[in-house]
């Protein structure tokens, strides 16, 4: 069984064996031109004389809004649009009203309400694939919870700290759903085509490859329904029945132990939950910082805010974060430096105001030491 440090390292930084993208992904001409149009209708405009049209209706955009509407995102919506700059505009529009009724950047929030849903191991994120993909997986048989607007959001959740732990150039993820053991269709038809109707309409361009494994008749039966409502080019995603280490789609060193790897990896809600969700907001405090450092604003470059921010000449270890930044994506005050992993050490820090009434607690587990108090959380993972 693989420590917490390991475990921390595994969701934090794609190993030596990953091969990562060496510059953002390139747009036509046609798509560069519709970006800039793109990031004046998201920005408020400062002439009185302007069109209640030519800017969007969901202004003003916070923060973390912004920050989602990167260059990246406004590709991936041009790309699943066929370039239409004005499908593309009331696609994001709905987007982002769709972000808002689910709370999505209110991460402490939705763990907590989704945590029931996580317990049974159904569905986590673990390793990278051969080209820096974060690898998300979802066995359905293990779930043991009735259909509800609960499901859905725990899917979202973890689409969007999978979202998270993705490096600079890299925009998608790879998919491994194991439906060895089920019995019945994983879900009814009406939850399945609630669920493709949110990735398509909400997360476009996010599946890089899909791996369908031991499917028996009766899910094969199902998937047949369920992909009548998949577009043509997901469907093309997808790969039945493969070894994903031996097709190399997953380095041994990033696959578990299930899937022909070398992690030895047994889903624990109690190791694996809250440093999920510490890791994704020690990335998210971090691109956040060189967001802001780059200027801020729509359209901002994934792989630019995606990499280290310049170290400050008194420190040239860690990287303060405004406190104001933060508060953005969990609506507390909260510092973080940059998550860390190397041969002999991995290193993740959060600190986050809970208000009074907390004691002071430290614990230590497995190399991480957790301390509380009523003004701070303190994450470490060391050798």
């Amino acid at each position: 069984m693989i420590s917490q440090t390991e475990l921390a390292a595994l969701l934090a930084t794609p190993k030596a064996s990953v091969t990562l993208p060496t510059g953002p992904a390139q747009a036509t001409p046609e798509q560069e031109t519709n970006i800039a149009h793109l990031k004046a209708y998201y920005t408020p405009s400062s002439s009185s004389s302007s069109s209640p049209n030519s800017t969007s209706p969901c202004l003003p955009l916070t923060p973390a809004e912004q920050l989602f509407l990167s260059r990246e995102t406004l590709l991936r919506f041009l790309i699943a649009t066929r370039n239409d700059l004005a499908s593309t505009r009331t696609r994001l529009d709905k987007c982002l009203t769709w972000r808002r009724s689910m709370r999505i950047d209110e991460i402490h929030e939705t763990a907590e309400v989704v945590a029931p849903e996580a317990v049974c191991g159904k569905e986590f994120v673990i390793g990278y694939s051969s080209k820096g993909q974060p690898v998300l997986h979802f066995c359905p048989n293990r779930s043991d919870t009735k259909e509800s607007e609960r499901q859905l959001r725990h899917v979202v959740y973890m689409l969007e700290r999978t979202a998270d732990l993705m490096p600079g150039g890299v925009s998608n993820l790879v998919l491994i759903i194991d439906f060895a053991g089920k019995k019945s269709a994983p879900t009814s038809p009406g939850m399945a085509k609630q669920f493709i109707s949110v990735l398509q309409d909400f997360y476009p361009e996010r599946l890089g490859t899909a791996v369908l494994l031991s499917i028996p008749w009766i899910v094969r039966k199902f998937l047949d329904f369920a992909f009548t409502f998949v577009d043509p080019v997901t469907k093309a995603k997808v790969r039945w029945h493969v070894d994903v280490v031996k097709e190399g789609i997953v380095p041994a060193d990033e696959a578990i132990k299930d899937y022909g790897g070398d992690v030895d990896f047994t889903y624990n809600q109690d190791a694996y939950w809250d440093l999920l969700r510490d890791t994704a907001l020690a990335k998210r405090a971090e691109y956040l910082a060189h967001w802001e450092h780059l200027g801020g604003g729509v359209g901002q470059s994934e792989w630019e805010f995606k990499q280290p921010l310049p170290a400050s000449p008194n420190d040239s270890r860690q990287t303060a974060v405004p406190t104001t930044a933060t508060s953005q994506f969990t609506g507390r005050t909260a510092v973080s430096t940059p998550v860390r992993s190397e041969s002999v050490s991995s290193e993740a820090t959060i600190h986050e105001n809970h208000g009074v009434g907390i004691q002071s607690v430290e614990k230590a587990v497995d190399g991480m030491v957790i301390r509380e108090d009523a003004s701070s959380v303190r994450l470490e993972v060391v050798a």
